[in-house]
């Protein structure tokens, strides 16, 4: 009989355990193998316990090896205890200056050096990533003084940074800093841009290297924080451009390294809205480009999380409508190279909101079900008011193999206690309800609805849509309309006027009841609901108008 040879067979056979078969391929002929493993297989359907057998045999058709492997039921009951194992943590505090201590305190017990950075500002504060590079925390001040508990946090540190001028931090927080033993270093700039190169100097300066770049949008916070842990990853500063331009200080940073043909990759984070296609072609002639993004925010999160890798560790989950805990949050990524993952306020970004089979296959759900084996630690930053517990019991859900719920209804949507959802009941409560439905949608300076707006286009669009009233889309026009009243006499539907940059008012939002303004206040923010009695809108509060009653 003839006797020819095969590449090497990996064959898993179902032997029946009730039945005690013994499998043997000690014979060389091949037809011989085939009948006996065909025997057994039809032999293994009569019964119902089945174990596995892996076996590899040589090129004479010999056994080398076998290995049992575990059956279905087992692998499937394997699977139950890993995801039984995942831990899901909610880190959190009753403020952004409480939430900053407690990652320090946690995973930046020792560390003799910390950032410090305006806990209202994001433009300056985003640089602080490059000089952390998961070595030290970043901690939030007001900017002309100390909070309480960023000076308990700073127990033991030797060394701070400073990110931004005195207009962002003024100099008796520095006094205060250095008052308590601590040395301090302030990395300022004309601008945001030069800040952030600055911050690039600091943590990846010119030598004889190559130097890879991470480049992201200034003007939105999302790209420029979810892409922190990819830096690391490359050795890579996080570098700052406007939408369709490079600014000055960046091109002098990038050049001091092209020059001596030294400058590496560089990887652009954000889709052309973010940074333009001509911003992209001017980086192309100094080194080789590529570029992630998504659809939007959250599957770009995705998409630079699949760059970064997943890992036991630790898997970060922050808000994409807000920077204050996804910024003090990015070092211990960094710390652990762990992927960010962007969610938001009421729900997980799902599969089914989006239009496209590649859309779908990078939404947040599908990251969780495609890596639910694979992440055992899940942190989530930030508390309720900033991630409901709905999304927190997603991800669970999603790691333990289940199925996301239904979606929260509108009015859980906005967070709106029952006490506050306003009725139709009078003329005011239009304005009010319109306000409310504005809720979590984008800043963008210069816009007046309805997808963005800045904080008068806000107001502006508010009193057209629901009365007709024409009011000028700037603060400073808005306060002369109508008539003054007091803060303790306030009515739905008044404007609150600010000054939040020092001098004059620079800043409206519309009273909706129960000490509650929206207002459209920060391009990392977007569209929010605030409290009128926080120390900050206390401190900046400058006057009200009525415009109606």
């Amino acid at each position: 009989m003839n006797n020819f040879k095969k590449p090497l067979l990996v064959m898993t056979l179902a032997v029946s355990l009730s039945l005690g078969a013994n499998v043997s391929f000690a014979d060389n002929e091949n037809n011989k193998s085939e009948t006996n493993v065909k025997a057994i297989l039809d032999n293994s359907s009569k019964t119902e316990t089945t174990t596995k057998i892996q076996v590899k045999l040589d090129e004479n058709n010999k056994v080398i090896s076998n290995k049992n492997q575990v059956n279905k039921e087992e692998k499937k009951e394997a699977e139950v205890k890993s995801q039984k194992s995942a831990k899901t943590e909610r880190i959190d505090a009753k403020n952004r200056f409480e939430t900053a201590k407690k990652i320090k305190e946690k995973e930046f017990k020792n560390a003799d050096t910390a950032i410090v950075v305006n806990s209202n500002e994001f433009s300056d504060s985003i640089s602080a990533t490059n000089i952390s590079n998961g070595k030290s925390p970043i901690l939030y001040t007001d900017s002309d003084k100390l909070d309480n508990l960023t000076k308990e946090a700073l127990k033991g540190v030797k060394k701070v940074y400073i990110t931004g001028g005195e207009k962002t931090i003024s100099s008796k927080v520095v006094d205060e800093l250095n008052g308590m033993g601590i040395e301090v270093i302030r990395v300022k700039g004309k601008d945001r841009y030069e800040v952030n190169a600055k911050s690039a100097t600091t943590s990846h300066p010119v030598s004889n290297k190559k130097q890879n770049v991470v480049i992201a949008s200034g003007e939105k916070f999302a790209d420029s924080i979810s892409s922190t842990s990819l830096a690391k990853k490359k050795n890579a500063p996080v570098l700052l451009v406007k939408k369709n331009e490079v600014p000055k200080s960046i091109k002098e940073y990038l050049n001091s390294f092209s020059k001596k043909g030294l400058l590496g990759d560089i990887t652009i984070v954000g889709g052309e809205n973010s940074v333009s296609k001509a911003v992209e072609n001017e980086l192309s002639k100094l080194a080789k480009v590529t570029r992630i993004a998504g659809h939007d925010r959250y599957q770009t999160s995705v998409k630079v999380a699949k760059q970064v890798g997943v890992n036991s560790e630790r898997t970060i989950v922050a808000s994409g409508e807000k920077f204050v805990d996804l910024l003090v949050a990015s070092p211990v990524a960094q710390k652990y190279n762990a992927p960010i993952v962007l969610v938001k306020k009421m729900d997980v970004p799902r599969n089914e909101d989006y239009k496209t089979q590649e859309q779908k296959s990078n939404s947040v759900e599908s990251f969780f079900i495609q890596n639910k084996s694979n992440i055992m630690y899940t942190m989530v930053f930030g508390g309720k008011n900033t991630i409901d517990n709905f999304v927190v019991n997603g991800i669970k859900d999603l790691l333990a193999g289940k199925s996301l719920q239904a979606k929260p209804k509108v009015d859980a949507l906005v967070n709106v206690p029952k006490k506050e959802q306003p009725k139709q009941t009078n003329k005011l409560d239009k304005i009010v309800n319109l306000a409310y439905k504005q809720l979590g949608k984008p800043y963008v300076w210069g816009t007046h609805g309805p997808r963005s707006f800045d904080c008068s286009g806000l107001t502006s669009y508010l009193y057209k849509q629901a009365y007709g009233i024409s009011i000028s889309p700037s603060s400073r026009a808005q306060v002369s309309y109508g008539h003054k009243v007091s803060k303790s006499n306030l009515k739905k539907g008044d404007l609150m006027f600010f000054a939040t940059g020092g001098g004059g008012i620079s800043h409206v939002g519309i009273y909706v009841g129960n000490n509650k303004l929206i207002h459209a206040s920060t391009p990392s923010t977007g569209v929010i609901l605030s409290d009128i009695n926080s120390s900050y809108y206390q401190r900046t509060f400058v006057t009200a108008r009525r415009l109606l009653g």
